[in-house]
């Protein structure tokens, strides 16, 4: 990258708010201004001091800048991340819902939107305490993430509440691998220290297509998923299976 090159770039980028950065810049602004304005023969130690400087300012302030960028996607990569499971949080969902329905408006895709919310969850978690109710977490997580494409999405948004997003799906299609992914949920067993827990869901599914908004589609999905909770009562969700 010439010199020229690398004083734009620092100029144009976010990291100029950094002041160590801000000295660099200027720095290298005025030496190439003064090496225009007042050529010095090509043979000057001075020219050469100058030429040395110039390259060295401008190859530390690159680096400087190359390292605040990558933290800059890594922070913005945590902003959008759920810390226990590794799936995207609530914004990271929202986010996605809406580039995925950008899409649909764009090209015609449809797709299915899937609300889960596991039953009984709160009783693991009394009974054995957080850390294990932690491991059924990621145990559902994985569950989500292994029976979907990599071109779905799949997030927690709350505690036990999990949302996929089964994008260019045509809606028979996308409501059939919904009843599989509810079907291997409620089938899972999850063994902890000689403890199986079984793990239940209520899954609630909604079609979208290039009419659809995110927030009426994650309420709609979210609806069908209590509806369908509340069709369950009298069944022992989340209830181990043997405590032994």
């Amino acid at each position: 990258m010439t010199l020229h090159k690398t004083i734009s770039r620092i100029q144009s980028a976010p990291a100029r708010r950094d002041s160590s950065l801000v000295a660099t810049v200027a720095l290298l602004a005025d030496l190439v201004e003064k090496s225009h304005s007042h050529p010095i023969p090509a043979a000057s130690p001075a020219r050469r001091e100058v030429a040395e400087l110039a390259v060295a300012a401008a190859v530390d302030t690159e680096t400087k800048l190359r390292e605040l960028e990558r933290r800059i996607v890594a922070l913005e990569r945590l902003a959008v991340t759920d810390p226990l499971t590794g799936l995207l949080n609530r914004r990271g969902v929202r986010r996605a819902l809406q580039g995925t329905l950008s899409a649909a408006r764009r090209y015609g895709e449809q797709g299915v939107v899937i609300s889960i919310d596991l039953d009984g969850f709160k009783f693991v978690n009394d009974t054995y305490g957080h850390a294990v109710g932690d491991k059924v977490l990621k145990q559902v997580a994985r569950i989500l993430s292994e029976g979907v494409r990599e071109t779905d999405c799949v997030g927690r948004v709350g505690g036990d509440e999990f949302v996929v997003i089964l994008t260019r799906a045509p809606w028979e299609d996308g409501l059939r691998r919904a009843g599989i992914l509810e079907s291997q949920l409620n089938s899972t067993a999850v063994n902890i220290d000689g403890r199986t827990i079984m793990v239940r869901a209520s899954c609630g599914t909604q079609t979208y297509g290039s009419d659809d908004d995110a927030p009426t589609l994650l309420d709609r999905a979210d609806n069908e998923m209590y509806r369908r909770k509340r069709t369950k009562s009298g069944q022992p969700d989340g209830i181990p299976a043997n405590n032994n």
